[in-house]
């Protein structure tokens, strides 16, 4: 169950005050209380807040939570409040810790809050959220969509940043160099969220990570492209990513990695990896040279390494030297390579390659 999204924060043990407030903050024994603000229009910007008139915008409560600066906060949605909040200019930054936590509609599992990029000729280009370092952020319920900067369309989580996403759907954004939908360079948490249709101009089309990635429980990775590497993933040199029961489908990357890209240490954990495509090597996934990858109870199937020039190989996986990856109880089946010995995989003798469980039905090659 996607809870700990409220308990990142922990309030001081003396507050015992439960009710929520819209605006300013408490003080009790000398001592303020981060407020609860709730958002109660869609327009942006919105009216500066004023506590008589009680009009609150997503904008206008961020901005107050970054200029108390406390150790917590939190911002919600009135109870029936749905649709899309579209911005013309930037939101602040994260810069204080806090939840924005949209809540379900209706029993709905979906996000009722969409946070878009306005369409408009001269909108000019920004991330939807930009996460500053050490700072905290938590997002439940939201849709976030047409972002468009050189990294991180959707999101920008800095290095010492986390963020924890559960039910979020980023979808439909683009950076002009790295991380189509988010590009993370803290810690990044993710629960029942969907990447999808978000664009990379150079490398990771959904996500590129250049910190520690956790993601589990109805993760969908999909319809994502990179013009580099990693259509649906990048895994960088020095980061480390965890997922676990993921479908990872239909992306495409124009060099390597049409699902993930893997340069630094990944587990891939009772998962699907299928329709994907590479124009070169690893349909599925690449493991590129000095790279970690262990995959346990993956089905590896239906992935292209195809090109005009007949040279795509590794149609489920590639294998680069000095690359260790091992594969337990996984499936490799209906995959596809312009060499077509390495349908399956294809596999450098200076890797360190283990296949543990039922043979693989498509062939790998060991070149």
């Amino acid at each position: 169950m996607f809870r700990s999204i409220r308990q990142w924060f922990h309030a001081p043990k003396t507050n015992k005050r439960r009710n929520r407030r819209v605006l300013g903050f408490d003080v009790l024994e000398d001592r303020m209380v981060p407020a609860a603000y709730v958002v109660n229009v869609l327009d942006d910007p919105g009216p500066p807040l004023d506590p008589v008139k009680n009009v609150v915008s997503l904008r206008r409560a961020m901005e107050e939570v970054n200029r108390l600066g406390q150790a917590s906060n939190s911002i919600t949605f009135l109870e029936g409040l749905s649709g899309p909040i579209t911005i013309a200019i930037a939101l602040p930054p994260i810069g204080a810790n806090v939840v924005i936590d949209a809540g379900s509609q209706g029993g709905s599992l979906g996000p009722r809050i969409t946070v878009a990029r306005s369409t408009a000729p001269e909108t000019p280009e920004f991330n939807i959220f930009e996460v500053l370092a050490g700072k905290q952020f938590g997002l439940s319920y939201i849709t976030i969509t047409g972002g468009w900067a050189v990294s991180g369309g959707g999101m920008h989580v800095a290095a010492t940043a986390s963020a924890n996403l559960g039910h979020v759907f980023v979808t439909s954004n683009r950076a002009t160099f790295i991380g189509g939908g988010i590009y993370n360079q803290g810690t990044l948490t993710m629960e029942a969220c969907t990447i999808e249709f978000n664009r990379a101009d150079g490398s990771g089309g959904g996500i590129f990570n250049e910190g520690t990635l956790d993601a589990a429980v109805d993760i969908e990775i999909r319809n994502n492209d990179a013009f580099g590497s990693g259509g649906g993933i990048l895994n960088d040199g020095e980061a480390w990513a965890r997922i676990n029961g993921a479908a990872i489908h239909d992306n495409w990357a124009a060099f390597l990695g049409g699902g993930i890209s893997n340069r630094g240490e990944l587990e891939l954990l009772s998962s699907a990896l299928f329709n994907n495509r590479a124009d070169l090597f690893g349909g599925g996934i690449q493991c590129e040279s000095g790279s970690q990858a262990t995959c346990n109870s993956v089905e590896i199937s239906n992935n292209f390494a195809i090109n005009n020039g007949g040279t795509g190989r590794g149609g489920g996986f590639r294998v680069s030297a000095n690359a260790t990856a091992t594969f337990t109880n996984c499936t490799l089946v209906g995959n596809t390579a312009d060499e077509a010995a390495s349908w399956g995989g294809w596999v450098s003798p200076l890797a360190t390659y283990n296949w543990i469980g039922a043979a693989p039905v498509d062939p790998v090659l060991v070149q």
